[in-house]
């Protein structure tokens, strides 16, 4: 639709055939104006007695140690440029970056050692844990030990020696011999002898264990200073690449101010040329001023609006009895009623709305022929009668006359009427085609009818059947 309201005002004649072409020049000679105008402020700032550009460089220059700091006298222009022009001698310094596969295979080291470290721990860890089971198991010894000698002071009896009587007999299975603790009680001492002698060597195992861990640590550290040192040496390597960096931008910068300061001299008729630039804007915008295009738009459409008034009228379609005009804001037909304005899609039913189609169709192609507007010079309608057909008539091939009802009959012939009678009024300045359905037994409909694809010699259709077949 914004494709249409675009090119619609120049297709109707509202926009002159050389308006585009003025426009567009217009906003070539703006942005040409545009440059020359900046051009003369920057000649102007350049030129004149402000240094300030070529100041702030020559103080960057001077704050990276481009430039001696001591320059100082300078009142010209050309000053400025002979200052400036040192710094294109210039030669970055270079600065040695650190060997990064070195860094790689001490990181690869501590790596290494750290998980040697890990391991030992778990070892130390493993060991004191082992120790202090066995030292539970120590202590567990000892309570033993001390219930059995206890026991020992009785080491005369044995449980021979009691009288169980008949009905305690069986306890008697459950009191050991006096040589069965005794053997018990050696046993246990064995044990704890054991534990005794084999807890000084687990002690010593642990502190080796902890002065290897501690030798690991040492070793760790002096890799990683090893590693900070050379990102020292990265850092000030990175500073110089920065200051070289800063240097070469000062540098661009400088080179930029120079060659500007060539294309100002060499530009003298700059507000000359800015004079001439502005005279030729003026005149396009005079002249595009002069051509109303929302007044001339106005002014065709209320022509228009007064062609389509009339022959809805002659179609008798409803709400013609209001003026008929197209909106062009919103792309519709409307009728001004006295109330209010009634859109297209509120005027009746299909019949209705094919008529005012076609009414708005021929009305512009009227304007078109009439104003030699850059238009072909044909309209195509498809089926424009069948609005009109009852349903159970819609899926016929051909429909003639007799099919249809007198009203029906009429309608059709009164909307083929008004098509002849236009482009008999229009002279054959235009070309209609038509496709339908309808088969009318009318003189005009007969003489204008070209083929018949069914009954015709080539017998086919737009699309013949062995397209599709």
């Amino acid at each position: 639709p914004q494709d249409m309201k675009d090119t619609l005002p120049y297709l109707l004649g509202a926009i002159k055939e050389d308006r585009l072409k003025n426009e567009n020049e217009l906003t070539i000679k703006k942005r040409e104006l545009n440059k020359l105008k900046k051009g003369l402020q920057e000649a102007k700032l350049i030129n004149g007695n402000n240094f300030n550009k070529a100041h702030m460089l020559l103080t960057q220059a001077q704050d990276i140690g481009l430039i001696n700091s001591n320059i100082t006298g300078l009142n010209s222009l050309q000053d400025y440029s002979d200052a400036l022009k040192s710094v294109l001698k210039w030669n970055p310094k270079q600065m040695d970056f650190p060997n990064y596969s070195y860094i790689d295979s001490i990181t690869l080291k501590i790596d290494s050692l750290k998980k040697e470290k890990r391991q030992i721990d778990e070892q130390i860890t493993s060991t004191m844990n082992f120790l202090r089971v066995r030292n539970d198991y120590k202590d567990e010894i000892d309570i033993q030990v001390n219930r059995l000698e206890s026991i020992g002071l009785y080491n005369k009896l044995t449980y021979k020696e009691f009288n169980l009587g008949e009905t305690n007999a069986k306890l008697s299975s459950f009191i050991p011999f006096k040589e069965q603790i005794q053997d018990s009680l050696l046993k246990l001492n064995g044990e704890l002898k054991d534990v005794e002698r084999e807890t000084p060597k687990l002690l010593k195992y642990i502190e080796e264990l902890k002065l290897k861990s501690e030798k690991i640590v040492e070793e760790i550290e002096l890799c990683e200073r090893e590693i900070d040192a050379l990102y020292q040496q990265e850092e000030i390597a990175n500073r110089y690449k920065e200051l070289n960096t800063r240097v070469g931008i000062v540098i661009g910068k400088i080179m930029l101010w120079l060659e500007s300061i060539e294309d100002v001299k060499f530009d003298s008729d700059l507000e000359y040329k800015i004079k001439q630039s502005e005279r030729e804007v003026n005149n396009l915008e005079n002249l595009l001023v002069q051509e109303n295009v929302e007044d001339n738009m106005t002014s065709i459409l209320n022509r228009i609006g007064t062609t389509m008034t009339l022959w809805a009228q002659k179609l008798e379609l409803e709400h013609s009895n209001n003026p008929i005009r197209f909106d062009f804001k919103n792309l519709t037909i409307v009728s001004d009623s006295t109330n209010k304005p009634i859109p297209l899609e509120k005027m009746g039913g299909g019949a209705n709305w094919v008529g005012f189609h076609l009414v708005v169709y021929f009305a512009l192609h009227k304007h078109f022929v009439e104003n030699n507007c850059p238009i072909p010079r044909f309209i195509f309608f498809d089926q424009p009668s069948q609005a009109y057909f009852p349903e159970e008539l819609k899926s016929k091939i051909e429909i003639s006359d007799n099919m249809l009802k007198d009203e029906e009959r009429e309608a059709i012939n009164k909307l083929y009427e008004f098509i002849f009678d236009v482009v008999e009024e229009l002279k054959g300045s235009i070309q209609v085609i038509i496709t339908d359905h309808a088969m009318l037994n009318n003189h005009r409909f007969k003489e204008s009818l070209k083929e018949i694809w069914r009954k015709g010699e080539i017998h086919e259709a737009l699309i013949p059947k062995e397209w599709y077949e």
